[in-house]
C-alpha cells in the first residue's frame, strides 16, 4: 500500500515548510513524477491520448484528493490495511468510495462514452502540450532536493519503490481512464475486464 494522499499531503506540507521536513515523501513523490516519464517513454502503450479533457482529469484528481482527505485516507490504505484489521470504519469507508465510483461512473456514462475513444500515442508524434520535460524536471528537482535530506540508501529505496509503482500502474492498464471508468460504469457490464 502507497498510502499515496498522505505521501502527496506530508510532501507538500514539507515544501511549503509548513511542518518539517519529510525527505521520504518528497522522494516518492518525485520518483512517481520520473517513473511517469519512464513509462512514457519506455511503454507508450500503457498511456491514453484522448476520451477526456484536462479540466474533468484536474476536477478528478481534485475531487478524489479532497474525499481522501475527509475520508482520513484512499481506497488502498482503506481497502488493504484497514480491512485486515478489521476496521468498521475501513469497511465503510471502502464501502462508500467503491459505491460511489459505480455511480458517478453509470451516471456520466451516457454523457461522455461518445468521447471515450483514446488513441495511442507513438513515441515519434509528441503533441505540443506534452508533459514529459515537465516530469523529468519536477521528478528530479523533488528526488534530488529530497537525498540532501536523507541517508542516501533510504532514500534509493524510496525512489526505488515509486518509479517501480509507477511502472506497475502502466503494465497493468491502470493510466488508461477509459478503461477504468468502463470497468466502473454499469451500463457497460460487457467490459468487465481489467
Amino acid at each position: 500500500v502507497t498510502g499515496m494522499s498522505g505521501s502527496l499531503r506530508t510532501a507538500y506540507l514539507s515544501l511549503t515548510k509548513q511542518k518539517s521536513s519529510d525527505a521520504l515523501h518528497i522522494i516518492y513523490v518525485g520518483g512517481l513524477f520520473l517513473g511517469g516519464a519512464g513509462v512514457r517513454m519506455l511503454i507508450p502503450s500503457a498511456l491514453e491520448n484522448g476520451g477526456y479533457g484536462s479540466l474533468m482529469l484536474i476536477a478528478g484528481g481534485v475531487l478524489t484528493g479532497m474525499g481522501t482527505t475527509i475520508g482520513h485516507g484512499c481506497t488502498s490504505g482503506h481497502g488493504l490495511c484497514g480491512l485486515a484489521r478489521l476496521s468498521k470504519r475501513s469497511l465503510l469507508g471502502v464501502v462508500s468510495f467503491f459505491s460511489t465510483g459505480l455511480l458517478t461512473a453509470t451516471v456520466l456514462h451516457p454523457f461522455f462514452h461518445k468521447n471515450w475513444v483514446p488513441t495511442r500515442t507513438q513515441p515519434s508524434l509528441v503533441p505540443v502540450h506534452d508533459t514529459l520535460p515537465v516530469s523529468v524536471i519536477l521528478g528530479a528537482f523533488l528526488t534530488l532536493y529530497g537525498f540532501t535530506q536523507t541517508e542516501i540508501s533510504r532514500g534509493l529505496a524510496a525512489s526505488f519503490c515509486s518509479i517501480l509503482f509507477a511502472f506497475g500502474l502502466g503494465i497493468s492498464g491502470m493510466l488508461q481512464p477509459t478503461k477504468i471508468h468502463g470497468f466502473l460504469a454499469l451500463t457497460t457490464c460487457r467490459k468487465l475486464r481489467l
